[in-house]
């Protein structure tokens, strides 16, 4: 009988929460069918509403047709595409279908958005075709052309398998809408936009208002468009960073469980793609654990399960990268920046690691060059001077950040988790960037939320350094609303 009642109650109660999820979404669907109507209202309101939405109809269904017909083609002589138009033509729709989806969500700053992924979609399936034909995406073929083998098996995620995992990520999409690559760098392109809004959630979660100047900022910066939208790791990892940037501001503003969940869930993210990410912003977070964390017994349970995943973490990179023992680390570090010198932006290191003082001595050269490298006098194309344009402009603005530096803000755990970010990723990366400019262009997606956001903080932010005074005091003694919350 007591058996018979809990089923019963379990079903009223699931049923009544389907009804109000119904009710829910036929309300969205009635509030954006509404907001549709009035916009063909005045795109139809009057004569000249009527020429000019005819005449920007025409000529983007026109500019479309002239660009499919004659350079699509052309363009894709790099791809692993049989069908170059028809291929096209897809991922168009699916640009479509992703900008309705959008459309129907209920969130803030949904135009905003939605003009966002207008731009990466542009950027997708215009200028970066210009730059696969110009050279040979090595990573994006295979993972492409290895998902959609015929021979091709699915079986699951690795732990720091990254291109294992991209394959798998690139099989499912096409069990979806078939073999279209560019619909895959679509998806990939969503990803990446996911990432931006999680950054901004994160922005506004810390300044405790809407942030959207930092979501315009990081949605127009060409770098983070552009290298967020690529069919590769490189937007499934910066929706991962998104995702811990977003939970660590919820941890640190509102003392909440559900802050470790989100940076749980990037931090799971980072380690099945590029596991010694996922070591570094373990690292990280300890900062927000021992800021945040009032209890002892708490944060010592943390910091030890957080010592257990880095050496997880630490010991799957040794094996990814075929390090035996911490005896062969110097030799390894030699390797990988020669390894990685190749191609028209090679940089070639010019000694050998023999001994701790000779890494000491890279790092800051190293540092500089994955942060602030190509620079446009260093460029041998047109691409390599518009990346060297951008980070002239971002070396121009981290200085006048540093000359208006306010130490003060720096007693803030939430500065000082990105500080600690910055820094193990910029140590770790001054050896992967070196080698290849073009490469560590690409690497630094992974630090520009953090680099500008930083900067921004320490340099610009306008309001009284003493506010940051009191909130160190809020991080370290519990409130009246967070005082139920210890994990």
């Amino acid at each position: 009988m007591l058996k018979s009642d809990f089923l019963k109650e379990g079903v009223r109660i699931l049923g009544r929460s389907l009804s109000q999820l119904g009710t829910y979404i036929r309300s969205i669907f009635l509030v954006r069918r509404l907001e549709a109507q009035a916009l063909f209202q005045r795109m139809f309101s009057s004569p000249r509403a009527i020429s000019l939405t005819l005449i920007g109809t025409i000529s983007v269904i026109g500019g479309l047709v002239v660009w499919i017909k004659l350079f699509v083609p052309q363009l894709a002589t790099n791809l692993p595409i049989l069908s170059p138009i028809p291929d096209y033509i897809i991922s168009l729709l699916w640009c479509s279908g992703l900008a309705i989806f959008l459309f129907m969500l209920p969130m803030s700053s949904r135009k905003i958005i939605l003009a966002l992924w207008g731009v990466r979609c542009v950027v997708a399936l215009g200028p970066m075709l210009l730059y696969e034909a110009y050279y040979e995406l090595h990573d994006a073929i295979r993972y492409f052309s290895a998902a959609n083998a015929p021979s091709y098996t699915w079986s699951w995620f690795q732990l720091g398998s990254g291109s294992w995992n991209l394959e798998r990520l690139v099989w499912l999409q096409l069990q979806v809408l078939g073999p279209s690559y560019h619909a895959v760098k679509v998806t990939f392109a969503f990803l990446g936009l996911l990432g931006t809004y999680f950054f901004y959630r994160a922005a506004s979660e810390y300044l405790k208002r809407d942030a959207r100047i930092i979501l315009i900022a990081l949605g127009l910066v060409p770098s983070i468009v552009f290298w967020s939208s690529t069919l590769g790791k490189d937007p499934v990892m910066f929706l991962a960073l998104g995702l811990y940037a977003y939970g660590a501001a919820i941890r640190y503003r509102r003392r909440q469980k559900r802050g470790w969940l989100w940076a749980g869930l990037g931090i799971a993210m980072a380690a099945y793609i590029r596991v010694w990410m996922a070591m570094i912003m373990v690292a990280a977070m300890i900062v927000l654990v021992l800021s945040t964390m009032r209890r002892w017994t708490l944060r010592a349970a943390v910091i030890v399960a957080a010592g257990i995943l880095i050496v997880v973490f630490g010991g799957r990179t040794m094996e990814r990268v075929g390090l035996e023992s911490f005896d062969a680390l110097l030799p390894k570090l030699t390797e990988v920046v020669q390894g990685l010198s190749q191609g028209g932006s090679a940089q070639v290191l010019e000694r050998e690691f023999r001994t701790w003082w000779d890494v000491i001595a890279f790092v800051p050269r190293g540092a500089f060059s994955a942060l602030f490298k190509p620079l446009p006098w260093e460029a041998h194309n047109l691409y390599m001077f518009a990346a060297g344009i951008e980070s002239l402009a971002l070396l121009v603005w981290v200085i006048f950040s540093l000359l208006r530096l306010r130490v003060a803000r720096l007693r803030n755990p939430f500065v000082l988790w990105g500080l600690v970010y910055l820094a193990a990723w910029t140590f770790v990366y001054s050896f992967l960037s070196y080698g290849n400019l073009g490469a560590g262009f690409r690497f630094r997606l992974q630090a520009m939320p953090f680099l500008l956001g930083l900067s921004l903080e320490l340099g610009w932010r306008n309001d009284p350094v003493q506010s940051e005074a009191s909130l160190d005091r809020v991080c370290l003694e519990p409130n009246v609303e967070s005082s139920s919350e210890d994990v």
